[in-house]
């Protein structure tokens, strides 16, 4: 029961980009998703309070209709409000020349950027989506250099892929994350910056599965109010096996993580109507984290 078929619609989730996206589901087959998705919140190790969070996003990520999908959108450029927001970015810091990429799939962003003129790196873990942009590159004659380790150097801007944070499930995870790639930016350099955001309301899915989590991991490890599990997550991918992830419940939570690694924040407003299609209600705003000053924080 990895994958529960379903009718689905066709959707163009970028310019001249079509994909099937699922219909939603209802009586006895959302009946018998969700059992299925109660057992393995349960009794699954992949919900363990001790989960390898790198190797199971890896494993999610990696996964043919995962690949197929960012393979279709790895030259269609930037989001509309990823873009919007990288041109406040530039208004900033508008000397900004070499970029790195964290979490970059595909390479969407990271070809997209180099478009613009920019040195950029792009560093991903998971196997088959690398590959799939370093091929992507070679066919299109581009000068990203991607790579699986941690490149060496500063960059004026480190560029997290969107919802990047959200994979990690703890404050201090997620705290951690930005303070270990603080380290490549520059002195006046740019952490680029946004995470999905939504409130969890009292009995909705995501408020029952973060109570699940909470009773498995009770005195092993604490949940934070807006860790879950999601399904559905992608226009292309029906996979019943839910991932683990941490909605931030408001904006102040993503500035007060940003702030205690060391940034500033700047919020940056995109309108509603100023959203592409596969943008969701959730992306209501990027943040852009100026770096404080060199020394390191504790």
């Amino acid at each position: 029961m990895k994958n529960i078929k379903r009718p689905t619609q066709t959707v163009e989730v970028r310019p001249g980009v079509f994909f099937d996206i699922p219909v939603k589901d209802s009586g006895f087959s959302l009946f018998t998703r969700r059992i299925y998705q109660l057992m393995l919140i349960l009794f699954s190790p992949r919900y363990a309070p001790n989960r390898d969070v790198g190797k199971d996003t890896a494993i999610r990520y990696g996964q043919p209709q995962e690949v197929a999908y960012y393979k279709a959108i790895a030259m269609s450029g930037l989001y509309a409000t990823e873009s919007l927001t990288f041109k406040k970015a530039r208004a900033i810091r508008p000397n900004l020349k070499t970029i790195l990429v964290v979490g970059c799939g595909t390479g969407r962003e990271a070809f997209a950027l180099e478009k613009e003129g920019f040195t950029v790196t792009a560093y991903d873990f998971c196997g088959p989506m690398l590959d799939a942009a370093i091929e992507l590159g070679k066919k299109a004659n581009r000068s990203v250099i991607f790579t699986d380790q941690k490149p060496v150097g500063s960059f004026d801007m480190v560029f997290f892929t969107y919802g990047l944070s959200n994979h990690l499930l703890s404050k201090q995870a997620r705290v951690e994350l930005i303070k270990e790639w603080r380290e490549k930016i520059k002195e006046d350099g740019l952490l680029f910056f946004g995470g999905y955001h939504r409130k969890i309301h009292l009995f909705d899915r995501f408020y029952i599965a973060s109570l699940l989590l909470k009773l498995r991991w009770l005195f092993r490890k604490s949940v934070d109010h807006g860790t879950t599990v999601i399904s559905h997550f992608g226009y292309h991918n029906d996979e019943a096996t839910p991932l683990p992830f941490h909605f931030y419940q408001n904006r102040e939570e993503i500035e007060e993580e940003v702030s205690i690694a060391g940034m500033t924040p700047l919020k940056i407003e995109i309108p509603p109507d100023q959203r592409d299609f596969i943008e969701s209600d959730f992306l209501e705003s990027y943040i852009i984290g100026v770096l404080k000053d060199s020394r390191p924080t504790s």
